[in-house]
């Protein structure tokens, strides 16, 4: 951890390394961090899918997230409508089970989706 608060921003810049790298972390990307309030058990360390609130549509009295299938940032997808179940709040995140964990999904998706419409790949 760098010494120095930035009281202005109520940021802390804080170096990390990364034991295996992804492409998709490029430099000057930032993160925002939440501390634990106790040590993990051995099964809370396995990777969880997890979601932002607004991702989570509700149809027909049941949750689905719609997965964007097939898709890069350069070339459409299609989006499919995938049963969830809702799960506790890690953060501002909520956990699912049914949604492999990296997988992209569509947050804010319009009441009028529809399973398989064609989704465009958006560039970072």
């Amino acid at each position: 951890m760098v010494p120095d608060v930035d009281r202005s921003k109520a940021t802390l810049l804080v170096k990390v390394h990364f034991d295996e790298t992804d492409a998709r972390v490029l430099p000057d990307m930032s993160a925002k961090v939440a501390f634990l309030s106790r040590r993990l058990t051995p099964a809370e360390r396995s990777p969880v899918a997890a979601v932002r609130p607004e991702a989570i549509v509700s149809r027909g009295g049941r949750s689905y997230v719609f997965v964007v299938s097939a898709a890069t940032v350069d070339t459409a997808g299609r989006a499919v409508m995938t049963p969830v179940r809702v799960g506790d709040h890690i953060g501002d995140m909520v956990r699912v089970e049914g949604v492999a964990p990296g997988a992209r999904v569509i947050v804010g998706a319009p009441a009028n989706l529809a399973d398989g419409a064609l989704v465009a790949g958006k560039k970072a």
